[in-house]
């Protein structure tokens, strides 16, 4: 399990950049789980970026993809 942040981009950062508004990055984490014999993405969980990995486990194995 592993896990990544990615930046949305809304309109809101389009107004910022042509109008010059100063807004605040909204960002989130995506939780992977994989099958390490296959290379299979078995599960994926988005969460706020203040979430870890840890309380995220227990879901992602719950919903996994693999036999």
């Amino acid at each position: 399990m592993d896990s990544t942040g990615i930046q949305f981009l809304s309109d809101g950062k389009w107004q910022a950049r042509k109008y010059g508004v100063q807004s605040r990055r909204q960002w989130r984490k995506v939780h992977l789980a994989m099958d390490t014999a296959t290379s299979d993405i078995g599960s994926v969980e988005f969460t706020p970026s203040s979430v870890g990995d840890s309380p995220v486990l227990p879901e992602l194995l719950d919903h996994h993809c693999w036999g």
